[in-house]
């Protein structure tokens, strides 16, 4: 047998393929980053910062006027 006989230089396409794992982890981020942000823009077209940020006190009754 000559030497290059011995050496097995084909590598087969499915033993130099990766298995790659998907995460859903990016789209709840989306998601909640989502929610946080439309709560934000909620409370500002309440004016809700504007209420509370006097020196006064403010109940939950006088916050919804």
């Amino acid at each position: 047998m000559e030497e290059s006989d011995k050496t097995n230089t084909h590598v087969s396409p499915a033993s130099s393929q990766t298995t790659m794992q998907v995460s859903p982890d990016p789209i709840f981020q989306m998601v909640t980053g989502f929610w946080v942000s439309k709560t934000l823009m909620t409370a500002v077209e309440l004016e809700v910062f504007t209420k509370l940020s006097g020196n006064k006190e403010v109940n939950i009754n006088k916050l919804g006027r």
